[in-house]
């Protein structure tokens, strides 16, 4: 098992005017020890045309193509191609990192073990070619199963896993796969670690805005009454932390 070069994984379905951003964020890391999996699920010919000719400037580039199934897919085949990697991040095509995210990352992993680690980040959308950020959202240095079953504050784009931890996992199908995921390893392998830092930047476009936050909802409350036996002053209380994070960080 590869233990210091981290596997990062992108799910790619035509994202053409986000990739070159979010690709140099990570071939700019301070932390040079990584291979970057980009798996596209489906693209159209244009985005695979512009895919391979990126892939094919620099060998930590690893691009592959898929048919398409859904992020949780595309995510479950990069998590295959990376098996013996130990440490696993993600970034989404459309986000983009700090130059120290990786760095600041791998050092907490190697100098406590920890199954999951996330870092701040702001959301943004584009108005005029100008970057206007969302407010700062309130994080725990620590979350826990308490946490997580109130509301998801970990972002895709901020994880590291270590796999030394982490024996078994995989996206399952579902309109909120990351957060089964993030609870399943807090559940069964302990807290996840925040990095108090803002390190990524999460974009906000009307891919994943109006439509999304009717989605969010729906996804939020299907997990409250499963996971909650229909506790009905839990699942209150949840969305009401959930409401309220959801509104300080707008």
């Amino acid at each position: 098992m590869n233990s210091e070069v981290i596997a990062i994984i992108m799910a790619s379905y035509n994202g053409d005017p986000f990739y070159k951003k979010s690709i140099d964020s990570v071939l700019n890391q301070s932390y040079k020890k990584f291979v970057l999996f980009i798996i596209d699920d489906g693209s159209s010919k244009k985005t695979k045309d512009l895919l391979t000719k990126i892939s094919n400037k620099d060998k930590r580039i690893h691009l592959y193509f898929k048919e398409n199934g859904g992020p949780f897919s595309a995510r479950n085949y990069g998590l295959n191609k990376a098996k013996n990697f130990r440490f696993i991040a993600f970034i989404d095509q459309d986000d983009y990192w700090f130059p120290a995210k990786l760095e600041k990352q791998i050092f907490q992993h190697l100098s406590i073990c920890i199954p999951l680690s996330f870092t701040k980040l702001r959301k943004f959308k584009t108005i005029d070619d100008q970057e206007v950020l969302s407010k700062e959202m309130p994080l725990k240095n620590m979350v826990d199963v308490d946490d997580i079953s109130a509301y998801n504050p970990i972002a895709l784009s901020t994880v590291m896993i270590d796999k030394k931890v982490v024996k078994n996992m995989y996206f399952i199908n579902s309109l909120s796969s990351d957060y089964y995921m993030w609870t399943y390893i807090i559940k069964n392998y302990g807290p996840a670690f925040l990095i108090d830092e803002d390190l990524c930047r999460y974009r906000l476009h009307h891919n994943n805005l109006s439509g999304n936050k009717f989605k969010a909802v729906l996804r939020y409350l299907l997990y409250q009454f499963r996971h909650n036996k229909f506790n009905g002053f839990k699942i209150i209380r949840n969305f009401l932390i959930y409401a309220y994070v959801g509104i300080r960080g707008r």
